[in-house]
């Protein structure tokens, strides 16, 4: 990453002056931004200039086929990282929140986003599943904390949370369309009979 960072002066002036702009932003629009804008963002960056490919940051790619451990992950470093915000000074609290939720972030959207041309990429049906599953939790955890904090601290979170899941699962499902027009399906004499030489076809 370092390396990344010394190669691309704007990714790292874009770093800077988030992380300067951060503390003033209110809590839950920084928040927001890092989990929905920033970290899929940060991944299409690595799929264009084949990060995956650095050893280090390989067990991006295994973990990013395990579905049900990357929601597990996500949802349980999103509550700790929350918690960790209430419980601890404001000031400590706020940088290990944004920093646990950014790596829950990245592996949230990892099963999603990360493609590379070394590995297969999951199928379409198990992505939306996945995504499924999560926005829904997503919507659960929200509606809890409505009942537990008799209010809804986190509602512009929960509203750009949402309006960017909605846009990234109609987005799959049009990829998914997409993929299914290009199908070059079997004949029925080429799938029930082996077909002996190019004469028969």
């Amino acid at each position: 990453m370092v390396n990344v960072l010394r190669t691309s002066p704007m990714l790292l002036l874009s770093l800077f002056v988030l992380l300067t702009v951060l503390p003033f932003l209110e809590a839950n629009i920084a928040r927001g931004l890092l989990a929905f804008l920033i970290t899929p963002l940060l991944i299409v960056y690595g799929n264009k200039h084949h990060l995956w490919f650095r050893q280090s940051l390989r067990w991006m790619v295994r973990l990013s086929h395990k579905l049900v451990l990357c929601l597990g992950i996500f949802f349980i470093g999103v509550l700790v990282s929350y918690e960790l915000l209430q419980l601890l000074h404001p000031s400590i609290g706020y940088a290990l929140h944004l920093i646990l939720l950014s790596v829950s972030t990245i592996i949230y959207w990892a099963p999603l986003l990360l493609s590379c041309p070394f590995d297969k990429p999951r199928p379409f049906a198990d992505r939306a599943a996945y995504y499924s599953l999560a926005t829904a939790l997503f919507i659960l955890y929200h509606h809890g904390t409505f009942v537990y904090y008799d209010g809804m601290p986190t509602l512009p979170f929960m509203f750009m949370g949402m309006t960017v899941m909605m846009g990234a699962f109609l987005y799959l499902f049009i990829q998914w369309f997409r993929s299914e027009q290009h199908v070059d399906r079997p004949t029925v004499k080429g799938y029930v009979v082996s077909l002996q030489n190019k004469n028969n076809l």
